[in-house]
């Protein structure tokens, strides 16, 4: 198993979550094992996503995608996502 780190920040988290949601079915099929969503303290639209995907293969596809990319627009993100993708040991 590969886990994925991503820290986002978005205009309107409510905005970003309906879409994050939407897209719960899509993740899965590409490989996502789970999700976990945490924001920070001081800001609500600060984001960080914890992910255990099945491959790191598989991860980098769909974060790569044209569908995640459109969502992410969707949603309301700013910016570049930061991406961590690490092996557990």
């Amino acid at each position: 198993m590969v886990y994925v780190i991503v820290r986002t920040k978005v205009k309107d988290y409510g905005s970003w979550r309906s879409v994050f949601n939407e897209l719960a079915e899509s993740r899965k099929a590409h490989g996502e094992k789970s999700s976990q969503v945490f924001q920070s303290v001081q800001n609500p639209n600060d984001i960080t996503i914890l992910f255990e995907w099945e491959s790191s293969e598989k991860s980098q596809q769909y974060m790569q995608s044209d569908e995640l990319k459109a969502a992410r627009e969707r949603g309301g993100a700013i910016g570049e996502p930061v991406v961590h993708v690490l092996n557990k040991i």
